[in-house]
């Protein structure tokens, strides 16, 4: 902007420019909050403008685009071979790297406990054991005493049982023997019952 300045000692007019930062300073105290509130409101008025126009651009997109129809499924043709089934054996072959696994283990634990003296070479990982082998064998020296011990506790008591047999066999034979004695003493009290029954009788017939 330019302003025009007149002397009033009639020297021409001289054209100054002046810098529009310097007019809001010169400005009144109560023009600065009215320029404040309108610079913002056109800032406000600008951004809702462009957003308006943002949504007007996008729906008239949205609704120029083309509608999707929905293609119609078609189930795809395999094409198979026929041929004649044979019996046969068929081994398949795969040929893959990686690591054998079993596919299960066994943990083998001896019934009772004691020094493993020797170890079979069958006992290896990935080896077939038939059943019936050996594959460890443990120390039975003291099993083996268990064992002499064990057989003479047998003996023993077997010998026993035999003394016992003898005598249950004896006093059977006692109490056979004293059955016969009291079956003789009943009969000898019957005939001695009847003994005396008939003398009684025949006292009283020879007395009457």
């Amino acid at each position: 902007m330019t302003i025009a300045l007149q002397r009033l000692t009639g020297v021409r007019p001289v054209q100054k420019s002046v810098d529009p930062l310097e007019l809001d300073r010169a400005a009144t105290p109560l023009a600065r909050p009215k320029i404040r509130v309108l610079r913002g409101l056109a800032q406000a008025g600008l951004m809702i403008a462009v957003l308006a126009g943002g949504v007007v651009a996008m729906n008239r997109v949205i609704a120029s685009a083309p509608e999707r129809t929905a293609r119609p499924f078609t189930p795809p043709v395999i094409t198979v071979q026929a041929v004649m089934a044979e019996i046969g054996r068929h081994t398949p072959r795969v040929s893959a790297f990686g690591e054998i696994v079993a596919a299960r283990s066994v943990e083998l634990r001896p019934a009772v406990a004691g020094e493993i003296m020797s170890v079979s070479e069958r006992l290896r990982v990935g080896d077939q054991v038939e059943a019936g082998t050996v594959i460890a064998t443990i120390d039975a020296f003291e099993y083996e005493g268990a064992l002499v011990e064990a057989r003479a506790n047998l003996q023993q008591t077997e010998a026993a049982i035999r003394e016992i047999d003898a005598r249950i066999a004896a006093e059977r034979d006692q109490m056979a023997a004293a059955e016969e004695q009291l079956q003789l003493a009943r009969d000898d009290l019957t005939r001695a019952e009847g003994l005396n029954g008939a003398v009684t009788a025949r006292q009283m017939t020879s007395g009457g």
